[in-house]
């Protein structure tokens, strides 16, 4: 930095930093790395340094740097010779702006009109003197962009200068007239119709949903119709009788295969939903394929549950979580092949409605008590074990479940199964006591051998406080229950 006339070179990837100092003394330099920007922006600048014993000022000398290329179509009145700074005249930027533009309203200007009359708008030419002579000072200091500058703002005022005589015309203005309103005519709906199947009231039936009606979530104007959609679903996707017949699998593995699952399923913290249409994938995969050999049948089963968990959980476990489970038994790419082999048989169609929905329902238009409730969702998981149970309609199941509970946990012994089974009931199942009195012996002979039963996964489950006990309730092992399995 002593020396005189000494290079420095500003590389891409640095940036100097210029610290303050006294005037005049030679300034630090720092310098720091940057990101590099590319080729544009960044290139090289060579600036001369001199020092103290320079025949030239360092602060008097300016480096030079062009940002970006000089348009050729720029208009610019340049002078040939370069601009240098006299000593004598020391004057900034906004001191010549100031000077050219009041030399410029003291110079004289003439107007002439060429015609007095003329079809169109008439202007008016402005002729300035000294147009030429405003911009040669030598010894003015302005860069080019100041001059760039200068010369917009004189071309600017010039163009006020210019005045217009607008031509007066006539113009016919046609008023259209108004359209004539039209009243709107009220729709007229037949008193004995209907918008559709939730609005319907029938005689001595509760309307359960209509303490529903300002919580939207509850969807309380179509909740009807919902079930209804259900109720199809269920007939048009069916677990045929015997489906197990002349196949590899028995009802006895599948009910293992079941019991595992729901272990499975609790240790994972799973909702009802998941497990219940597993259960239901199961089914509906080994009608169709009836080539599936025992080797292959927990592979099927873990994949059940791992599709279900994707379809219900907010939050499914992770692929290593199903390998673990199956003591690496099968590997995840075996996994992934059985998902979308299940997934092409069942033709993408995994709507087939739940038991728990049904019971969920059921429950509400029977004005039933958590107890209730949980002893009926026992039963539905004791009836997924069984082979004859599953291909019962998933909503027939729930109301037996439900009705079973009732009958079960009544404290008034005088109340029958029609007397518990109100026309409420009847209505929102779609079922009465009769059609639903041989499924409620066959789940009340299922509870009563769970103690005994060497599958004990849902019986330990609901032993817990968890879901209140209520395997070990004693209404499962009184004289009610004995008395509900004899009848006919």
């Amino acid at each position: 930095m002593a020396t005189n006339k000494q290079q420095i070179r500003n590389d891409e990837n640095d940036r100097i930093i210029r610290l303050p100092g006294k005037l005049g003394a030679v300034t630090k330099d720092v310098t720091t790395k940057r990101a590099a920007l590319g080729e544009l922006g960044n290139r090289a600048v060579l600036r001369p340094v001199i020092g103290k014993e320079g025949t030239k000022d360092a602060k008097d000398e300016k480096p030079k740097m062009t940002l970006r290329a000089r348009n050729p179509n720029e208009k610019v009145a340049l002078d040939a010779k370069k601009i240098t700074r006299n000593n004598s005249i020391k004057t900034t930027a906004k001191s010549a702006v100031l000077m050219n533009i009041q030399t410029r309203k003291a110079a004289p200007t003439t107007v002439t009109v060429k015609s007095a009359i003329l079809p169109t708008v008439q202007q008016v030419v402005v002729k300035d003197e000294q147009k030429d002579n405003l911009l040669k000072r030598e010894d003015s200091n302005l860069s080019q962009k100041s001059l760039t500058k200068l010369k917009a703002a004189l071309a600017k005022d010039q163009s006020k200068k210019i005045t217009t005589v607008p031509v007066k015309t006539k113009v016919d203005i046609k008023v259209k007239p108004e359209p004539a309103k039209v009243k709107p005519v009220a729709k007229v709906i037949p008193t004995g119709i209907t918008k559709s199947h939730s609005a319907k009231l029938i005689k001595h039936v509760e309307n359960i949903d209509a303490r529903d009606s300002k919580n939207p979530i509850l969807v309380s104007e179509y909740v009807n119709d919902i079930y209804s959609y259900l109720r199809q679903l269920e007939v048009e996707q069916p677990v045929n009788e015997n489906f197990l017949e002349g196949q590899h699998v028995s009802p006895r593995m599948r009910a293992v295969l079941i019991d595992w699952i729901n272990e499975v399923h609790l240790q994972f913290h799973l909702i009802p939903e998941t497990f219940q249409m597993t259960v239901g994938i199961i089914d509906r995969y080994l009608q169709i394929e009836r080539g599936t050999t025992r080797d292959y049948l927990q592979l099927v089963g873990v994949t059940a549950l791992f599709i279900a968990s994707k379809y219900e959980e907010l939050y499914p476990p992770s692929m290593d979580d199903f390998v673990y489970i199956t003591d690496n038994t099968y590997s995840k790419q075996e996994i992934l092949a059985m998902e979308m082999k299940i997934i092409r048989t069942l033709g993408y169609n995994l709507s087939r409605p739940l038991p728990i929905q049904f019971l969920r329902r059921c429950s509400k238009a029977a004005e039933a008590s958590d107890y209730h409730h949980s002893m009926a969702k026992y039963f539905l998981e004791l009836t997924s074990t069984d082979y004859t149970m599953a291909t019962i309609a998933p909503s027939k199941v729930a109301a037996a479940s439900l009705l079973l509970s009732l009958r079960l946990m009544n404290k008034i012994s005088s109340r029958t199964a029609n007397d518990l089974w109100t026309p409420t009931l009847i209505h929102y199942s779609s079922y009465d006591v009769s059609s639903l009195q041989p499924i409620v012996k066959k789940i009340a002979e299922l509870a009563k051998a769970a103690p005994s039963s060497k599958l004990q996964s849902v019986y330990h489950k609901y032993s817990t406080s968890k879901f209140n006990s209520i395997a070990l309730r004693s209404e499962l092992k009184g004289l009610n229950m004995e008395r509900i399995m004899a009848e006919q």
